[in-house]
């Protein structure tokens, strides 16, 4: 949808309190002509709502107020790659047959044409007819209309389908479950990239706006929002305890540090835990 819209509630002192989902589709953004005052509308009841009690995660915009919707700009990629599918199947339902025309020198008549066509469906149309030998009488000559699977590279179609999904969504292919061009060892460095680019700057706008909506004036600036991306960022044991290791011999973080990001049982004052080496 590129627009992310969820009604703040809040109680008798103005504490956020809970967040409802709003539908997307409906919810539209705008400004009144005199004062460009901002408000939210719901165009299926008429409802609106001040900016303050609406949390907005907008995408990519020109405006900075409506988010483009991925799938609208992106959608002749999208067609494209339901077309090869609905194509696929089509194709293999009809025991991957071409299309194609049955071809006489002679004048049948639209009984006859039908009859022929029926017959002719009756016994290669569906996959369990598929690769059935053809026999052709009075003259009849099959000519092929469609272009073959083969010569549409039907195969390096759908799969460039999902690359082309993954640059409208700014993913790693593997996170679409292409694992041609990933492997065991590039795929914590993919990650990595994932974090960097694609939920970077999705996180910045989140945190930006929960600040801004939900924390109080005078909280601001004290209070932060934050993302944990540990897990999305751990390597493998021996690296993240090296990593460990080296925070701690130069005195960077203690072992209560570590073992809270670690989800393991904090050591605490008394075993030396909170020390700085």
């Amino acid at each position: 949808w590129g627009n992310h819209y969820s009604e703040i509630i809040r109680n008798g002192e103005g504490m956020p309190v809970a967040l409802w989902p709003l539908h997307p589709g409906t919810i539209k953004p705008f400004r009144t002509e005199k004062t460009k005052a901002l408000y939210y509308e719901d165009t299926s009841t008429a409802r609106r709502w001040l900016p303050e009690n609406i949390l907005h995660i907008a995408g990519l915009s020109f405006d900075g107020l409506y988010g483009y919707s991925p799938a609208t700009q992106g959608r002749q990629a999208i067609g494209l790659g339901i077309g090869a599918e609905q194509f696929g199947a089509s194709l293999f339902g009809n025991g991957a047959m071409p299309r194609g025309i049955l071809q006489t020198d002679k004048k049948i008549g639209e009984v006859a044409a039908r009859n022929l066509r029926e017959s002719w469906e009756r016994v290669h149309g569906g996959t369990p007819n598929a690769n059935r030998t053809a026999v052709l009488e009075d003259g009849l000559k099959w000519t092929e209309t469609q272009i073959s699977p083969e010569s549409a590279q039907f195969l390096a179609t759908r799969q460039f389908q999902v690359i082309e999904i993954c640059r409208l969504l700014n993913l790693p292919p593997h996170k679409l479950g292409d694992y041609s061009q990933s492997h065991l060892a590039n795929v914590e460095e993919s990650n990595l990239d994932y974090v960097t680019n694609t939920l970077g700057g999705w996180l910045d706008t989140l945190t930006a706006e929960i600040d801004l909506k939900l924390l109080f004036e005078e909280e601001q600036g004290r209070l932060f929002t934050a993302h944990d991306m540990a897990r999305l960022l751990r390597g493998n044991m021996n690296a993240r305890a090296d990593y460990y290791v080296k925070l701690k011999t130069n005195g960077i973080i203690n072992a209560d540090t570590v073992a809270a990001k670690e989800g393991l049982p904090i050591p605490g004052e008394e075993n030396g835990g909170d020390k700085y080496l």
